[in-house]
């Protein structure tokens, strides 16, 4: 019982520092993708 509640919760910790880093990833995405219709404009 303690098991498995024990990897349900790690395996939520590694969904949120997962969606997290998603979202970081977006934002320097849209730096980036901003930066190149600069330069293309």
């Amino acid at each position: 019982m303690t098991y498995k509640a024990n990897s349900f919760v790690s395996e939520l910790d590694v969904k949120s520092k997962q969606t997290s880093n998603f979202k970081r990833n977006i934002k320097k995405n849209i730096k980036c993708i901003k930066k190149i219709i600069e330069n293309i404009i």
